[in-house]
This record gives C-alpha cells, structure tokens and sequence, in this order.
C-alpha cells in the first residue's frame, strides 16, 4: 500500500482545498483516515478498485476524495444542524454562561482516570502499542479486526482481542481499585 500514499495524500489535499485551506495536521488526519477506510471491511474498497482494472488508481482516488468531502460535510452539518435540538448542549450551555456540563466534565474525568491507568500500569516495549489498540476501539470504535489490519502493530484478530480483553480487565480492576472495590466481588 505504500505506492499509494503519494496518490492518497495529494488527493487529500486536493480535495480538502475545496473546502478551506488545509494544515498540515488535517491532510495527516484525513490521511490517515482514507488509509483507514481503504483497510476497512477486509480491504473491500481496494479489492473493488483491482476489479475495475486499469481504473484501479481512479477508483481509489475518487473513494478518497469522496471520503474528505463527507467528511467536511459532516462538520458543516453539525454546525448546521447540532445533534440537541436546536442547540448543542455545549453550545447552549455558552450562551448561557455555563463553559461546561457536567456530562462532558464528567466523561472527561473518566477518560482522564481510564488514560492515566493505561499510562501508569503500562510498561516496556509495547506499551505504546497497546495504548494505541485501546483508544483506537474504544474511542474511534474501530473493531479487533480492522485494528489488526494496521501493519504498524503486527498483530492478528485474536491478539488484538486478547490485548482488548487484558487492558479492559487492568482498567476495570485499576478503577475499581481506586474506589476501595476488589473486582473479584463484582
């Protein structure tokens, strides 16, 4: 996939210009997140492309630039049309004075405690990696399998899963733990 990414990144930044003038950062994101969408359902978008022959490049960079456009399309929506009603809870909470809810204080404690366990109690040489495989399924929702198919980790299916299994139960028995709960009694 390697001889792709010149074709991916400047199809990003093509296509990302449409809409503003892109960062550096964001053509990274967007990058990233094509490469993502390409590896998805076991490579579908990409096994689509190579039936289509000698269109295999132009398939690819159309998905591409179609997967920046929806993606700008999903922020002008939010915008235009927030997901509370009439107002985002946020967004009400400012013209209100409120800087932040509970809700969003309280979900940022619980990823604060959930982060530091993960960074504390993970040590050695693939600490980093499985930092990475948690927060890619737990916050980013991406499955065992899609995660396994990033090459940087070198895992199967079923390692991904175990590596899920083993940090869900550190992060349960760390937090429970904290709390004064053996997780043995839970």
């Amino acid at each position: 996939m390697e001889f792709l990414q010149p074709l991916v990144v400047a199809t990003v930044a093509r296509a990302a210009g449409q809409w503003c003038r892109p960062t550096r950062e964001m053509i990274r994101e967007l990058t990233q997140e094509a490469f993502l969408k390409l590896c998805r359902d076991d490579f579908a978008v990409l096994r689509d492309a190579e039936a289509r022959g000698e269109g295999a490049l132009a398939y690819v960079r159309v998905a591409v630039a179609n997967m920046v456009h929806d993606h700008f399309r999903a922020e002008r929506s939010k915008k235009r049309f927030p997901t509370a009603g009439f107002f985002q809870g946020q967004l009400l909470d400012h013209l209100l004075g409120e800087s932040r809810t509970m809700e969003a204080i309280d979900e940022e404690i619980l990823l604060g405690e959930i982060d530091r366990v993960l960074l504390t109690k993970l040590s050695g040489t693939i600490a980093r990696r499985d930092r990475a495989i948690f927060w890619l399924h737990h916050r980013d929702g991406l499955t065992a399998k899609a995660i396994s198919q990033i090459p940087t980790f070198n895992l199967t299916e079923k390692g991904v899963v175990s590596t899920l299994h083993r940090l869900g139960n550190l992060v349960k028995d760390e937090l429970l733990a904290g709390k004064g709960i053996s997780s043995r009694s839970t």
